[in-house]
């Protein structure tokens, strides 16, 4: 078989990543996973600008998967639904991210002074552990978790009581009051743009809900996970099918007689045989026919509707009816009535 002269079928890349369980994407206001840009990815369209922000690898090694907040102009945005008040939320993102002299916010939204701000941040007064902060040294709650420049998962929750837990552990909680004003949300720094962090940010989440531990635990248990090996499927060169039409009825003898010589063709046999009791066969090609009669047929039976009927296989039938002869060779009996010993023997000539 020769093969098509048309081009082969490309490659396909596959990079189909597991999706989030369902109730993790509940409340979801915001998600930012840096996939080459700035998009949020929850479906309500809360962009940053496309070239605002500066991308390095990601914590998988994948290249310009994930914000680089030393570099590059400062990422913030308008989001009119961000949680204010004292509503429930959850903050949530991995980060690299190396101690220094300075605090550095990572993400925040609302005002600079005291529960007006709900940020994530990292703070040389805490020993240089994350945070979760409401503003001011005295409201942060501390992970006891220390920014060592290695990958990390954090969590900021608050549901009345102010929580912050790091790679899925809940580190601590205090009942610190926050009344959040609407603001822009920072993504790399603490709220209007102070403390710059200078390390990386990546799957940056926020919630209109609380999470709960178990959630937050599941979520770090599906981020941390590697995605999957992207596959390359070689080229599969399509070859012509050899394999004739199929015989549409309606179509006259000369018609039927083709498609009976490309089946056997095809398939290495005749179109007439004899098998071993001489019963002449000839060759049914698989195709298509409308079995039954119409309405408008004289003394028809309610059985007879009119519907299509598919032969799906190549098989032979006999020319002529099966003699009584021919059946009792195959089947060692002669069940008919009309036999010289049967029931209406008296019929037979």
């Amino acid at each position: 078989v020769r093969p098509e002269t048309r081009p082969p079928t490309p490659p396909k890349v596959s990079t189909d990543e597991p999706s989030l369980p369902a109730n993790l994407t509940r409340g979801l206001v915001a998600y930012y996973p840096f996939n080459g840009n700035a998009k949020d990815e929850s479906g309500n369209g809360n962009h940053g600008a496309a070239n605002s922000i500066k991308l390095s690898a990601d914590r998988f090694g994948r290249d310009s998967r994930s914000y680089d907040m030393g570099r590059g102009p400062l990422m913030s945005m308008q989001i009119a639904k961000l949680p204010r008040g004292t509503t429930d939320r959850t903050m949530s993102l991995w980060t690299n991210v190396t101690s220094s002299r300075e605090a550095q916010g990572l993400v925040a939204w609302g005002n600079a002074r005291n529960g007006a701000a709900f940020s994530l941040m990292i703070h040389p007064a805490h020993d240089n552990n994350f945070v979760v902060s409401v503003w001011g040294p005295v409201n942060d709650i501390a992970s006891g978790v220390k920014a060592d420049g290695t990958w990390h998962h954090l969590v900021g929750v608050y549901d009345g009581t102010l929580r912050i837990y790091v790679d899925g552990v809940h580190r601590g909680q205090g009942g610190r009051g926050v009344d959040t004003t609407l603001s822009q949300l920072f993504v790399g720094s603490q709220v209007n743009g102070i403390q710059r962090s200078q390390g990386l940010l990546d799957d940056f989440r926020i919630y209109n809900r609380a999470l709960s531990a178990r959630e937050v635990k599941a979520l770090y248990d599906f981020e941390r996970t590697p995605p999957a090996k992207i596959t390359k499927r070689k080229p599969v060169l399509r070859r012509k099918s050899t394999t004739p039409p199929l015989a549409v009825a309606p179509f006259d003898e000369r018609q039927a007689k083709a498609h009976q010589t490309a089946w056997a063709r095809n398939l290495g046999t005749r179109v007439e045989m004899s098998n071993s009791i001489e019963m002449k066969l000839v060759l049914i090609p698989p195709g298509e026919f409308t079995m039954g009669s119409p309405a408008s047929e004289a003394d028809r039976g309610d059985n007879e509707t009119q519907h299509l009927v598919q032969i799906t296989k190549p098989f032979y039938l006999s020319v002529h009816e099966v003699a009584q002869e021919q059946y009792e060779r195959v089947m060692g009996e002669n069940p008919s009535a009309f036999s010289t010993l049967g029931e209406g023997k008296g019929y037979v000539p």
